[in-house]
C-alpha cells in the first residue's frame, strides 16, 4: 500500500523539481559594455564655436573622435575625458544624427591644484539602439583619456 502511494509523489516530485528552476531562475542580466582609450587630438580650428562637439569644424581624428556603441537594450552609459588641460567636451548622438546628451567644462592650471582634470556625462537609454560617443577637444591640451561604460537596467 505504501508503494502505491509513494510512487505517484515520487514522480510528482521529480517533474517538479525537473521544472522549478528554469521557472525560479532570474534571467541573467547582461555584461556591462566598457572601454578605455587615449586620444591625441588638435584644439578646434575657432574656439568661439557655441557647442563644441556639434560645429562645422569638427574633423575625425583632427580635434574630434567618433566612438560607435551599439546596445542591445535599455541602460545608462557613463563617460569620462581626463588628463587634460583646457577644454575638451563630449557629446552622445543617435544613429539618425541627433544629439542625445552633453558634456563639457573647463579645467585650468589653477583648478589643477584642488582637483584632478576631469569631464563626465550620463545618458540614460530606453532602448536598443546604436549611439555614438563624441570627443573633441574644443581648446586643451593634445592628450586625454577616454573612459565609457554602459551598464545595463
Amino acid at each position: 500500500m505504501r508503494v502505491r502511494t509513494l510512487a505517484p509523489l515520487a514522480v510528482a516530485a521529480l517533474v517538479a523539481s525537473a521544472y522549478a528552476p528554469a521557472h525560479a531562475a532570474p534571467p541573467k542580466k547582461k555584461k556591462p559594455i566598457t572601454k578605455t582609450y587615449t586620444l591625441r587630438l588638435l584644439p578646434t580650428q575657432d574656439a568661439t564655436e557655441a557647442t563644441a562637439c556639434s560645429g562645422d569644424l569638427r574633423t575625425a581624428d583632427v580635434n574630434t573622435d567618433f566612438e560607435t556603441i551599439k546596445v542591445t537594450g535599455p541602460g545608462i552609459l557613463t563617460a569620462e575625458i581626463n588628463g587634460f588641460v583646457g577644454d575638451w567636451d563630449m557629446s552622445v548622438w543617435s544613429s539618425s544624427g541627433s544629439m542625445l546628451s552633453e558634456g563639457g567644462g573647463t579645467t585650468t592650471p589653477e583648478t589643477l591644484q584642488n582637483t584632478a582634470p576631469k569631464e563626465t556625462m550620463k545618458y540614460k537609454s530606453k532602448k536598443a539602439q546604436t549611439l555614438t560617443l563624441r570627443v573633441c577637444n574644443f581648446n586643451g591640451t593634445l592628450d586625454a583619456t577616454v573612459k565609457y561604460t554602459y551598464t545595463y537596467s
